[in-house]
């Protein structure tokens, strides 16, 4: 009868220690959220305000990657990625911060190559509440203003149909 008391007690302490480990993982899943904004194969147009383009040329590109406004981690509200604009043979990585909830989201950011004068300093919000899991092809529209205080090269305003939206722990 001992034995049995014994093996009863060690495998309920057992199965608490599993049940304790269990929910504390399935907690900490929940503290990444992400969202990720990206052209794909849509069609993309941008109105420049400056400069002015050599040739017309509206396509316009971009794939953002940011720690979202509930993550629970040192990272909250981080963004990191690169847009392009073509006409300009300019690619540059791009850095900042998203805001948003309800599945709408808006990334302010800058790129990187000068602390005084960036090339890009832009908001970018997706045009529907992310309804899913995985990805949903939304519309994007970017805003570069020349009034950010950053004194962004490129200014104007663009749309990205069919852009990729992931939302990832929402």
């Amino acid at each position: 009868m001992r034995r049995i008391i014994v093996g009863a007690t060690l495998l309920l302490a057992v199965m608490t220690v599993l049940l304790v480990v269990q929910s504390t993982l399935a907690g900490s899943s929940g503290g990444s959220e992400q969202v990720v904004f990206a052209t794909a194969n849509g069609p993309t147009d941008f109105n420049y305000v400056t400069p002015t383009p050599p040739r017309p040329d509206a396509h316009f590109g971009f794939w953002i990657w940011c720690e979202g406004p509930a993550a629970s981690n040192g990272y909250v509200g981080d963004c990191n990625g690169s847009m392009y604009f073509y006409v300009f043979g300019i690619t540059r990585p791009v850095k900042g911060t998203v805001s948003g909830s309800g599945g709408v989201f808006t990334m302010n950011v800058w790129s990187t190559d000068s602390a005084t004068t960036p090339t890009i300093a832009c908001s970018l919000t997706n045009g529907t509440a992310f309804t899913g899991n995985g990805s949903e092809r939304q519309t994007i529209s970017v805003d570069c203003p020349g009034d950010t205080g950053k004194n962004p090269t490129v200014t104007g305003v663009g749309t990205a149909h069919e852009a990729v939206v992931n939302i990832i722990g929402q």
